[in-house]
């Protein structure tokens, strides 16, 4: 499979750098095609400006959509912006690894998201969701949090992580058209010792090593909702109700994905005590 990983951490000695590499040398040795996005070695850091364009279409007022369905059109977009176009392209799955600041990815990749999916490329009026030039292709976050899983649930301090990064999932990546899979987290890595960090990324290799058979969390497609954008409750098959799967933690077998282990594991878990 060709895959695109999109790297957004300053610090490469981090653990968010480590499960980047880590991530790599599992897919690599799985027989994949891998292209790397550091987000922090790119010439496009910075919000979206009129240097993204060869030639601006009018000069005179800056109209950033325009100008990029524009370039999309015309071959008008800086090379380091139509290399990164030609990465999103080539690749059939693209993995997000990033800590989780301010409850969010860091503001470099949404600035990669705005520039590099730009409208004409990525999206237009004219395409809805499921209809986007990227909608045969898969992504997954691979996040790393201070905090514990305790603290992102419903009803705790900083609530649902699935929420959390709605925008991200389904108001981003779901809106191109894009399949998105439940993300891959390392709870409270930051202040992790060797032990659970190694145990995170032995997590991280079972998870990758079932990429193409974990089912995409189930967004609402277009043709649920109405004219005025809101939902059309109807009744829904049973088969649209069931929970995507993830890897069981233990030995990797797929599990709802809400859960961390499948029975068998949870049981050792519990008699090894940890």
């Amino acid at each position: 499979m060709k895959i695109l990983i999109v790297f957004a951490h300053p610090e490469p000695a981090s653990f968010t750098g480590r499960l980047k590499d880590y991530a790599i040398q599992v897919l690599q040795d799985a027989g994949h095609d891998i292209q790397l996005t550091d987000l922090y070695n790119l010439d496009i850091q910075g919000a979206g400006n009129r240097n993204e364009f060869l030639k601006l279409q009018n000069p005179r007022f800056f109209d950033y959509q325009a100008e990029q369905t524009h370039a999309t059109s015309s071959g008008g977009f800086s090379p380091e912006i139509k290399k990164e176009q030609e990465k999103v392209m080539h690749a059939e799955f693209i993995l997000f690894i990033y800590p989780l600041w301010w409850d969010s990815p860091p503001a470099i990749l949404k600035a990669w998201i705005e520039r590099v999916l730009a409208m004409g490329f990525a999206y237009g009026n004219q395409w809805k969701f499921s209809n986007d030039p990227l909608k045969e292709k898969k992504a997954m976050s691979i996040i790393s949090t201070a905090g514990l899983a305790e603290i992102y649930r419903p009803n705790a301090l900083r609530g649902d992580l699935g929420q959390l990064l709605y925008w991200f999932h389904h108001g981003t990546l779901f809106a191109l058209g894009i399949q998105v899979l439940p993300p891959f987290v390392a709870w409270g890595a930051k202040d992790a010792d060797d032990f659970l960090q190694g145990k995170y990324l032995e997590e991280l290799a079972g998870r990758l090593r079932v990429l193409s058979a974990i089912e995409p969390i189930p967004f609402h497609p277009l043709g649920d909702y109405g004219e005025d954008f809101q939902l059309i409750y109807k009744e829904l098959d049973r088969k649209s109700l069931q929970p995507p799967l993830v890897a069981c933690h233990g030995c990797g077998s797929l599990i709802p994905w809400d859960s961390d282990y499948c029975t068998e594991c949870l049981e050792i878990e519990r008699k090894s005590g940890t």
